[in-house]
């Protein structure tokens, strides 16, 4: 397979990925953050939404320091 051919298999691959997840996701993004609180806060962890927003940018942090050392 060409270098092209792959590149477009791989996207397409990628497409339909994204697509199924959307489909099958069990619940919205605020539902989901909603029960990942509860779990931590069952654990013992302190859970509020400023916590969580911390998380999330820490999270974003770290993936924009991966994307540039590649």
């Amino acid at each position: 397979m060409k270098g092209l051919d792959c590149l477009l298999v791989m996207l397409g691959g990628a497409v339909v990925g994204a697509t199924a997840a959307l489909l099958f996701a069990p619940c919205s993004g605020k539902e989901m953050r909603a029960q990942v609180c509860q779990m931590m806060k069952k654990k013992g962890v302190p859970c509020c939404k400023e916590e969580f927003d911390r998380m999330i940018e820490n999270i974003e942090k770290g993936e924009n320091i991966v994307d540039d050392k590649m």
